[in-house]
């Protein structure tokens, strides 16, 4: 049959080719059931079976295996429901079964279902369930008894106390009872029969009376409005009974809803009553109920919640007689100084308590304030040193600077306040810059720095800790003998260093110059001789006579006449300042017996001169004789020199030709001559 087709009956269509014919009659066709299952029943030998239904099917049969024959025998061929409780088979025997579908209608009938094998049990009867139903009654009440169905049970025998009766439902699972005040407390039981086989029983003492037990409070109840909008009270009955509440312990009237649905306090009172109203219990059972307000709590701060580390705000909750906050505190005000949401629990005095929204306290931490130098703090003067503030969003220096870096050129104690975005800031430990005072640096020499050769000059530094000259010398003065430009650094204690001007020194060469004569150095009254200097370079002569400076004689050549006998020599002295002396030559007078009239002729006056032996002072007359020898003038002179000056006026004697005589002061004639006067 094709899937997803159901029917009872159908034609059969064969083709070959082109040729086709169909059946004469119907086929009876139907499903096979699907699955076939079996659990142990009430009693020894006996199984419930179960199965899905098969479409179009009316009826089942339920076939088990004969084990002697092979063959299927037949439980039941005409089963019109989907379930089958079969009784009387072996007992401790494993059984094989299988189910087929039935049409009754159309007579069709299913293959057979796949078999199952079952074991059957031989351990007596099943026991029925509880009993449900009131444990306890009161007379002249009716109630009802059950108990659940069982698989394969038909019947249920049931049987109540004496002087109780039985209204409907003997045989079936529920019975109704009838209780009378002649009723006696005892049980009220039940077995299913099946075929033969009977259950256990299953039984349920009751107890008869009109002494009803009052109701079980469910406890008195205190709520607060914040978690109870209302509240009920409960209690809990006999079975069989119902509550019923009251206002008063005694009298009074039925409240039908029992509830507290506004601050304050009531007390109802509950009582048992049989389901039919026949009896009631005498005492009753009061609860109270109490619904107290609740005051909302809440919190308010001091300040702002959103504050820079190192600040505290104070939190504080309304009026209570006891609080707990979440930090465990258990005071109205407690005083927050880290990031966190609190909130607090106030409890009232009437118990009731409430928690209050979270209050968020945002603490920004401060920025980290440190200053990093790019250096030594100790600078010298003229130096830099630059600052540099650990991060943030801005900055103010101790200089009235804003910016993250500054560069500080004077000593003085720095520091700088960081600021962040959130407002918080810092102020970092001060950072003391010394600046050291660049020491002087200056040289001073002891004499002139342009020289000759063979002096020398000392060069002294200014006063500091250490000094290195261009020299490499390291002393505070040194001694220079050489052409060059001298520095020196002075360095302080404190290692600041100063580098000096250079001083230069020029040193110059010593000169060489020699003296000559280009005449004789012997002269007569009347000659004369050159003496001529030679030196290397430029320069300017000073010419000596006898040790003393020769006046307004600066050339290289100096004329020298009878009247200016001596020893001489001649000084060079460079462009640099450099001087030597030349050697020395002496100028003397010639020795001669001849007299020397000068000029000669003249117009009566005239000079004497005679050799004198140098360095005798002698006393010598001159006598002056006409033509006529007739003796005109006469003097005495004290010669001092080889060719002293004898000078003679003889203006007053008129024209001629005169004999001059010199003779000693003895009157030895030393020499004489002739002079003409005009």
């Amino acid at each position: 049959m094709p899937s997803g087709l159901n029917t009872a009956t159908a034609l059969i269509k064969v083709s070959s080719g082109s040729l086709t014919d169909v059946s004469d009659s119907n086929f009876r066709i139907l499903g096979t059931p699907g699955s076939l299952s079996a659990t142990a029943g009430p009693c020894a030998g006996s199984l419930n079976f179960s199965w899905p239904s098969v479409t179009n099917a009316t009826h089942y049969a339920l076939l088990k295996l004969d084990p002697a024959t092979g063959l299927w025998d037949t439980l039941n061929a005409n089963i019109s429901g989907t379930t089958y409780a079969a009784t009387g088979l072996p007992v401790n025997s494993s059984l094989w079964f299988t189910l087929v579908a039935k049409n009754n209608a159309t007579k069709a009938i299913s293959d057979r279902a796949l078999a199952i094998n079952r074991t059957t049990s031989g351990t007596g009867s099943t026991p029925l369930a509880n009993i449900s139903g009131p444990a306890s009654v009161c007379g002249n009440q009716t109630t009802t008894y059950s108990v659940a169905s069982m698989a394969g049970i038909s019947t249920y025998t049931w049987s109540v106390p004496a002087g109780a009766t039985i209204l409907s439902g003997q045989g079936s699972t529920t019975i109704s009872v009838n209780f009378t005040p002649s009723s006696t407390s005892g049980s009220v039981t039940v077995f299913g029969t099946a075929s033969g086989c009977q259950t256990s029983t299953s039984s349920l003492t009751v107890t008869v009376g009109n002494n009803v037990a009052a109701p079980v409070s469910g406890g008195d109840q205190t709520s607060c409005t914040s978690t109870s909008s209302a509240l009920t009270a409960t209690a809990t009955v006999p079975t069989g009974f119902t509550v019923v509440w009251y206002n008063a312990a005694s009298g009074g009237t039925v409240i039908s809803n029992p509830v507290l649905n506004a601050p304050g306090t009531v007390t109802y009172y509950a009582a048992s009553r049989s389901s039919n109203g026949a009896c009631e219990s005498q005492a009753r059972t009061p609860v109270t109920l109490t619904l107290n307000t609740t005051t909302p709590a809440m919190v308010t701060a001091s300040g702002p919640v959103t504050f820079c580390a190192g600040g505290s705000v104070t939190l504080t909750a309304n009026a209570g007689s006891a609080y707990l906050w979440t930090n465990g505190a258990t005071t109205q005000s407690i005083t927050v100084n880290a990031s966190g949401s609190y909130y607090v629990t106030v409890t009232q005095p009437n118990g009731c308590s409430s928690t209050s929204s979270p209050m968020a306290v945002q603490v920004n931490p401060l920025p980290v304030a440190s200053i990093s130098a790019s250096g030594a703090t100790t600078i010298c003067q003229g130096e830099t040193i630059t600052l540099t503030a650990s991060t943030g969003d801005t900055y103010l220096w101790s200089t009235g600077a804003t910016t993250q870096s500054i560069t500080v050129t004077q000593g003085g104690s720095y520091s700088v306040t960081v600021n962040q975005a959130t407002g918080c800031s810092n102020t970092s430990t001060p950072v003391v810059v010394q600046v050291e005072a660049i020491p002087l640096a200056e040289i001073t020499a002891n004499g002139a720095t342009a020289f000759c050769e063979g002096g020398k000059v000392t060069l002294t530094a200014s006063p500091g800790n250490t000094y290195r000259w261009s020299t490499g010398e390291t002393s505070q003065a040194i001694s220079v003998d050489r052409t060059g430009a001298y520095s020196v650094t002075v360095t302080s204690a404190a290692g600041c260093s100063k580098t000096s001007n250079p001083v230069s020194v020029n040193v110059s060469p010593i000169p060489t110059v020699a003296l000559v004569a280009e005449q004789n150095t012997s002269l007569l009254p009347g000659e004369r001789t050159t003496l001529k200097a030679s030196a290397n370079g430029t320069g300017t002569f000073t010419w000596l006579k006898n040790g003393t400076i020769v006046a307004n004689a600066t050339a290289n050549t100096l004329p020298v006449s009878i009247d200016e006998l001596g020893e001489y020599s001649v000084k060079f002295t460079s462009q640099e300042s450099c001087s030597a002396t030349s050697n020395k030559i002496a100028i003397q007078a010639a020795a001669s017996n001849d007299l020397f009239l000068y000029p000669n002729p003249n117009k009566g006056q005239f000079q004497i001169r005679y050799y004198s032996e140098p360095g005798i002072v002698s006393s010598t007359a001159v006598l002056i004789y006409d033509s006529k020898g007739a003796r005109v003038a006469s003097a005495n002179y004290t010669v001092k020199v080889a060719y002293d000056r004898l000078k003679v006026d003889m203006r007053n004697e008129g024209s001629g030709i005169y004999y001059v005589v010199l003779q000693q002061e003895n009157g030895k004639k030393l020499a004489s001559g002739r002079v003409v006067v005009l």
